[in-house]
């Protein structure tokens, strides 16, 4: 009896073997086929994703200049260095931060709701590096004499003041009865701001005729500069009479193309409030041909502090429904070469 049972155990034993390591086979095959994460099929998958990275590690910044010609801005728009497949993008406009380092794949890091914060831009501080280069080459120039050029910062924010005031003002608010509301202070400095202008304080029946020989209001450069080195400003162009005259994609792209140089040509030679890619940045002039267009664009923008438009009832009432603080200004016939806006904040 003492033998039977002893064999029987033992088989009892064995059974119970051989089902733990069946049991732990079967999870293996399940973890290693089924539940395991996708790995490079092969070791020459493997070293083409390494090299791709560190091609993508090795990329440089391009340096801070106080000023960028039209040219250099269209092509800067399609700059294969920026948007190459498969590697991380660095954008012209983002001041790489001082504990930056080659070896970092990418910046996204930095990106605050999606979009570069002001303080990590080239136009936080734009002045001031500017003034230091002016100041240099006067040095030069002088061999070193003590002539100091104008403090850029200060006379700036002097002229920064007259336009918040024109904009923020009581009186401002009853050249535009139409609107609901006026905003009783400007937006913390960094903030999102959108601007909407008219194509023809851009592009002007004369300046498509005369190949782009004509300039815009030097009153618009000057907003656009003194906002642009205070805000994230994004720029809206209406083009919603120009629809019927684009008929392909080609023409789409030229037009947005001509709208984005013509906003970086100065007035004249002397303009010292020229416009580049480093306030704003050509992604960030935006051509709509819609009310609705600029009404989504700015619902999807993130954290927008102010709205600055003309159309009273498709845009800015529409905003302000959903809580977005706007500020209409008229829109007024002017002559060839100024703007509505320009003239509104700079009488």
């Amino acid at each position: 009896m003492a033998i039977v049972n002893e064999t029987s155990s033992d088989t009892n034993n064995m059974l119970l073997y051989v089902s733990i390591i069946g049991f732990a086979i079967i999870s293996y095959v399940l973890y290693k086929f089924v539940l395991s994460p996708s790995q490079p099929a092969n070791t020459q998958q493997r070293q083409q994703q390494q090299q791709r990275t560190a091609a993508s590690s090795t990329r440089t910044i391009r340096p801070s200049t106080s000023t960028t010609s039209s040219t250099t801005a269209a092509k800067n728009n399609t700059d294969n260095d920026d948007y190459k497949f498969g590697q991380s993008r660095h954008p012209s406009h983002l001041l790489p931060p001082s504990n930056w380092s080659n070896n970092k794949e990418d910046l996204s890091g930095y990106l605050l709701k999606g979009i570069i914060p002001f303080r990590s831009t080239y136009a936080n501080g734009f002045e001031v590096r500017l003034q230091q280069q002016q100041q240099k080459m006067k040095n030069e120039q002088t061999d070193g004499k003590d002539d100091e050029v104008k403090d850029l910062v200060v006379v700036n924010r002097k002229e920064r003041a007259r336009i918040f005031a024109r904009m923020f003002s009581s009186s401002t608010s009853a050249t535009t009865a139409k609107s609901t509301s006026t905003p009783s202070k400007p937006p913390n400095r960094g903030s999102n701001i959108v601007i909407t202008i008219h194509h023809t304080d851009v592009i002007t029946t004369t300046t498509a005729s005369n190949n782009n020989n004509n300039c815009v209001d030097s009153k618009l450069h000057k907003i656009l500069y003194l906002l642009g080195t205070y805000y994230n400003v994004f720029v809206l162009v209406d083009a919603s009479d120009v629809v019927p005259q684009i008929t392909n994609d080609v023409q789409v792209k030229e037009y947005i193309d001509k709208v984005r140089t013509k906003l970086y040509t100065a007035s004249n030679s002397d303009n010292e409030y020229q416009l580049n890619e480093q306030i704003i940045p050509t992604h960030r002039i935006i051509v709509s041909t819609t009310s609705s267009g600029r009404v989504a664009f700015v619902r999807q923008l993130s954290d927008t502090q102010l709205v600055i438009d003309y159309d009273v009832d498709g845009v800015v009432k529409e905003l302000e429904r959903f809580g977005f603080r706007t500020l209409c200004y008229p829109r007024v016939d002017v002559g060839e070469g100024e703007s509505s806006l320009g003239k509104f904040l700079i009488p």
